[in-house]
């Protein structure tokens, strides 16, 4: 089963090499890890190089539902989606 972004929980700040946001699906565990939002959704292309998981453990990434994040997401934006 395919994941979608309304699956996904995004990072405030934090982004891939590639500069898509890291995320994580909100079925995910405290065993989780955070990865590139594009290789969650089936979107990465194979010739760009992506960070490797980040597993919640062992990182500390706010994600944007973090009350510190004041509303920051690295959420795509979408063509004609109000702001």
């Amino acid at each position: 089963m395919a994941l979608t972004p309304d699956d996904l929980v995004y990072s405030a700040t934090a982004r891939c090499t590639c500069g898509a946001g890291l995320a994580h699906p909100k079925t995910a565990s405290t065993n989780g890890c955070w990865d590139c939002s594009e290789i969650l959704l089936g979107t990465a292309r194979r010739d760009v190089k992506h960070i490797a998981r980040l597993p919640f453990i062992f990182y500390k990434v706010s994600s944007e539902n973090h009350p510190s994040a004041l509303r920051a997401t690295t959420r795509p934006v979408l063509a004609g989606a109000p702001l």
